[in-house]
């Protein structure tokens, strides 16, 4: 296949020779879809889904003779790390997040599959693709299914009576009368109620669904096989390289002394808010004692405004490195030093919360959300340090860049820490009261940490006997469930193998809803 068969001559279009194929892979991949949600199996295997979605669409773009750019080989990794991830993890934390990254991640593989502009693109260039993507999903499907529909019309004309132009002819005739069918035997249905109940009998009998059910799942493959089609067509297509070049000093519209006032002026803002604060920045729990303040009070107050202000130094910091003018070298040293002084007072900023938060866990225990913040903070400091550097280095195009790397790392960190392994190690670790009742609660990703720990003699004899209840919750959780997840079934030989060694329904109670609560003997 010559490269001029693989590349349209234009972005609106696709090699007719490249259609049918582009159809077939994508009506697969919805059915396959439709049945995974129709027998609730896709919020377990929603990671395999990504995944099939991934290879489906790799293996038509390399059939048809589209291979991806060097730079896209670090997105598909992403796509399919995110996609492990979500079949390896159950916990409320970090699987939404790895969903989410796996398909955003796989969205923007198809808008730079070819030429892989999402690592050295700026604002412009990420805004442009963002924009292609969208149209190309809205309008995908229905330029491809009109492609298709124009080469089978060219094809009865080139051979009018040939044996596979009435094979052709048939098979078209069967799909455009579904939905006439389905129109008609739905309203056929609620006029005659008899009707209704043969046509349901009738599907019953060909062990389908009902009529009503029948509609749905051909509305919703339908649905999915115009979005999959848009997005592998959009990954086929060869688009112009707008927005690559860098941004001019003639586009900056913002003068310099006017950045300066602005960058001054949060400097001042910060440094009062500083200047107030500073006895209770890392005053810690003497100086808590000192003012009565209970733990709840402090560590709650401001936490979420300190991140807020965080988030939105960083759109300030871009906004104003995107539209400042610096036609000097002193205009550029003194923006680039008010720039890093905001990004240092943010820094103690977040060293505020990170210590908030600290006391918080250590007087009330750690919990996902809790873990999810310590390391969101984590990823937003090493953010800003990156920032910094990039504006001294004069590469303001790639902190969009940054912080899509950083969003990336704060899901994938997640996922690779096993977010209730640690919450079962760290809360077992601390010396005050244990909340069991959470530890019993949460997901099979922490079964081999609480067996661990009940087995371990070093831990204390009277949590090691509390742990044996908690189990007993997880045990009689995995026996109400059969998803083929590999973490339920990782956790579901371990729970098996010291089945002997724990109590029967007797070592915990269960409340209106639903909770498992041990029982544990003081």
């Amino acid at each position: 296949m010559s490269q001029h068969d693989v590349e349209p001559q234009n972005s609106a279009s696709l090699p007719p020779a490249h259609v049918g194929s582009l159809v077939l892979f994508a009506l697969i991949v919805s059915i396959i879809t439709d049945r995974l949600t129709s027998s609730s199996l896709l919020d377990d295997l929603v990671g395999l889904w990504i995944l099939l979605m991934l290879v489906a669409g790799g293996l038509w773009l390399r059939l048809i003779g589209v291979m991806p750019a060097r730079s896209a080989w670090p997105l598909i990794g992403m796509v399919a790390g995110f996609a492990v991830l979500a079949l390896v993890r159950r916990d409320a934390t970090s699987t939404p997040l790895s969903v989410t990254g796996g398909l955003l991640g796989g969205l923007w593989l198809a808008a730079s599959y070819r030429d892989g502009r999402w690592m050295t693109g700026g604002l412009l260039t990420w805004s442009i693709q963002g924009a292609q993507l969208l149209w190309g999903l809205l309008s995908g499907g229905v330029i491809t299914i009109a492609q298709l529909l124009g080469a089978w019309r060219r094809s009865d004309q080139s051979e009018p009576h040939g044996r596979w132009a009435t094979l052709l002819a048939v098979l078209r005739g069967t799909v455009l009368a579904l939905p006439v069918l389905v129109v008609f035997g739905a309203l056929l249905s609620s006029a005659d109620p008899r009707y209704a109940e043969r046509l349901d009998a009738a599907w019953r009998a060909l062990r389908l669904t009902s009529f009503e059910e029948f509609i749905g799942h051909i509305v919703f493959i339908g649905f999915m096989l115009m979005v999959l089609i848009g997005i592998y067509r959009h990954a086929a297509i060869r688009r112009p390289h707008a927005g690559m070049r860098p941004t001019a000093p003639s586009s900056r519209f913002l003068g310099s002394i006017e950045s300066s006032s602005i960058l001054g002026a949060v400097i001042v803002l910060f440094g009062s808010f500083l200047a107030v604060q500073v006895e209770y920045l890392f005053g810690g729990q003497a100086l808590l004692e000192a003012r009565g303040l209970r733990y709840a009070d402090y560590a709650r107050a401001g936490f979420d405004q300190l991140v807020a202000v965080a988030l939105g130094a960083i759109v300030l910091l871009i906004g104003t490195s995107i539209i400042a003018r610096r036609d000097t070298h002193v205009e550029q040293r003194r923006f680039t030093v008010l720039f890093g002084t905001i990004a240092a007072m943010v820094l103690v900023l977040l060293g505020s919360a990170f210590q908030r938060l600290l006391l918080y866990e250590q007087a009330y225990g750690f919990t996902g959300a809790r873990i999810a913040a310590h390391v969101f903070m984590i990823w937003l400091a090493l953010l800003f340090v990156a920032l910094v550097v990039l504006e001294a280095t004069g590469r303001q195009r790639m902190m969009v860049l940054a912080c899509v790397v950083a969003a990336a790392g704060f899901a994938g960190s997640l996922g690779v820490g096993n977010v209730d392994e640690l919450i079962v190690r760290q809360n077992v670790a601390r010396t005050d009261e244990i909340d069991f009742t959470h530890l019993a609660n949460l997901s099979s990703d922490a079964v081999p940490a609480l067996a661990e720990l009940m087995q371990d003699p070093a831990t204390p004899a009277p949590t090691r006997a509390a742990l044996h209840g908690v189990l007993a919750c997880h045990r009689r959780f995995s026996s109400l469930q059969s998803e083929p997840h590999l973490s339920r079934w990782w956790a579901q030989r371990i729970l098996d193998s010291i089945a002997p060694q724990l109590p029967g329904s007797d070592g915990f109670t269960i409340s209106k809803d639903g909770r498992c609560h041990p029982r544990v003997h003081s």
